[in-house]
């Protein structure tokens, strides 16, 4: 609940916590009023602006300069609900079982007990739509690199500082690939005369701040092993994820030298050095988030991620407490499209109660059972079988 104080001044407004004053007494009149209705606008209350902006066609919030992205996310279009959806759910909502009932040709003691029903039910519906629409995922896409990448060279003489303990043998894969890269002390940056910087897995997490602040040229952050985008990953290692996670938030900071993560394999190959040098030639445009797999580049996207319906299992067969040894697990076994009871079995104590416990669950749930008739042969004799 919201308080707004209709008056000439901001007296009682003092008293209450969060109240809004639309009038000041030393203030415009009017850029006091349009100040308090955007302040309870921001602060979720609904606001009709088209009085306002009568004749004016709204126009989209511009992006950052030079990255043409925003912070948010775009809202999904709501499905369009059809005549027949609204006519069937309005009696619904407002309560009213006679004219529910009237639109379905039937009485209205046959609708009365289904009436509080539908309601909860599209009640439910309507709050897991909403919580479905923030709900996402991040998912890996595989991206087109060209076949002849060129050489990457950001400015001047295409020369890329490699910091950090060069254990994985970058210099030589990207030397072989076209790309001039030399290793260089973080002390020494700046005062390298180098075009980019490639920031090397092995940098340790503590050092990258300063890094980032002191760089003056586009800048790369590699990592290992930081995302997993399937199964075949295994489990991200902890420090380099944070190193991910550390590079995002430098990426909003600077934007003017940051150009993103890369996250390498276990193993740099000709190959992935090849689409190493294919990314800084700039062949993926502004993407930032980018994973090298032995199968080619993988680039990071948000899709919705929908609850997943919940599974209504069937109240004949309740899976219980019950363990493989247990009689009503064997008994379940055995209630199989396809079941053979062997004559040791029959001579053993508690035979009797599991055949029991079979018929009982071929009458609870005969479609889910095989057809076929339960008895008990005699001891002795070849067992009994019953295919269906």
């Amino acid at each position: 609940m919201r308080f707004v104080e209709l008056g000439p001044d901001a007296v009682l407004s003092a008293l209450v916590d969060d109240a809004v004053p639309l009038l000041r007494r030393d203030g415009d009149e009017v850029t006091t009023a349009l100040t308090a209705v955007a302040r309870l606008f921001v602060s979720g209350v609904a606001v009709d602006w088209t009085a306002f902006h009568d004749g004016v066609r709204p126009a989209a919030l511009p992006t950052y300069a030079f990255q043409r992205q925003r912070y948010w996310l775009r809202s999904r279009p709501e499905a369009p609900a059809t005549a027949a959806d609204d006519s069937f759910w309005e009696p619904i909502d407002r309560g009213d079982l006679q004219e529910l009932a009237a639109r379905l040709g039937v009485a209205a003691l046959t609708v009365e007990p289904l009436l509080p029903a539908l309601t909860a039910w599209r009640a439910r519906g309507r709050e897991r739509s909403l919580i479905d629409g923030w709900r996402h995922r991040v998912i890996w896409k595989p991206a087109d690199l060209p076949a002849s990448p060129g050489v990457a060279r950001p400015g001047g003489s295409g020369v890329w500082a490699l910091i950090g303990d060069d254990d994985l043998g970058l210099a030589d894969a990207l030397a072989a690939a076209g790309i001039e890269a030399v290793p260089v002390i973080a002390a020494e940056l700046a005062a390298a005369a180098v075009d980019g910087i490639l920031v090397l897995p092995s940098v340790p997490l503590t050092d990258l701040p300063g890094l980032v602040r002191t760089a003056d040229a586009p800048t790369w952050l590699l990592t290992r092993n930081a995302v997993a985008t399937g199964r075949a990953d295994g489990a991200p290692d902890v420090m380099q994820a944070a190193k991910w996670g550390l590079g995002r938030v430098a990426g909003l900071e600077h934007p003017q030298t940051w150009r993103g993560l890369i996250d390498l394999p276990r193993a740099v190959d000709a190959p992935t050095a090849g689409r190493l040098a294919a990314i800084l030639a700039g062949a993926l445009g502004d993407e930032d988030q980018i994973a090298l797999r032995s199968g080619g580049a993988l680039i990071r996207r948000l899709q919705p991620a929908p609850q997943p319906a919940r599974i209504q299992r069937s109240p004949a067969i309740r899976p219980g407490p019950v363990t493989r040894s247990s009689p009503e697990s064997r008994s379940r076994w055995m209630a199989r499209p396809r079941w053979v009871v062997r004559p040791r079995w029959v001579a053993r104590p508690g035979t009797t109660a599991r055949l029991t416990w079979v018929a009982r669950l071929r009458a609870a749930a005969p479609e889910r059972a095989c057809p076929a008739r339960v008895s008990l042969p005699p001891v002795g004799s070849g067992g009994l079988a019953g295919p269906c």
